[in-house]
């Protein structure tokens, strides 16, 4: 007899702390009426500029750590070397966030990142394998040409 009493206690209390524990995980994961109420709206995309021989275009950053950590080092100039027919590329002398995805088609105007330090500037739309992060896209890009450039990328004042 003192022997179910003893199981039947043990049971009890065993119940409880679980009860109480899963009660305590569910209460902290729980979003409250005021956290529906006050959800942020979603961010519309931030815009720097690259001036291309004396012509500036528009630069639609993607929502992301990479292009935030990007527009943190403007301005910037660089000296941008021309490779494949469709492309101009430059390594930076530090490394950004990635997040790569494989792309099935890059546009013209695509600004890439390729690995930690390479950023890709498409000027033809290509389709490819590999995977690159998206930092944004160029507005308008020209084709242009089989030369290197210098592209100058600063913020919209």
């Amino acid at each position: 007899m003192k022997r179910k009493i003893l199981l039947m206690v043990s049971i009890f209390i065993s119940l409880f702390i679980v009860g109480y524990y899963s009660y305590k995980i569910n209460t902290d994961n729980t979003v409250t009426e005021k956290e529906t109420i006050n959800e942020e709206k979603p961010k519309e995309l931030e815009t720097i500029k690259i001036n291309i021989s004396g012509n500036d275009y528009t630069v639609k950053l993607e929502n992301n750590e990479t292009a935030a950590s990007f527009m943190n080092i403007l301005p910037k100039e660089y000296q941008m070397r021309e490779a494949n027919g469709n492309q101009k590329y430059v390594y930076l002398e530090y490394k950004l966030p990635v997040n790569e995805k494989a792309v099935k088609q890059i546009e013209t105007g695509d600004l890439m990142l390729d690995g930690e330090d390479c950023i890709i500037l498409f000027y033809k739309s290509v389709k490819t394998s590999r995977k690159y992060t998206k930092i944004g896209h160029v507005e308008d890009l020209p084709h242009l040409g089989n030369s290197n450039i210098t592209a100058r990328f600063y913020l919209i004042k």
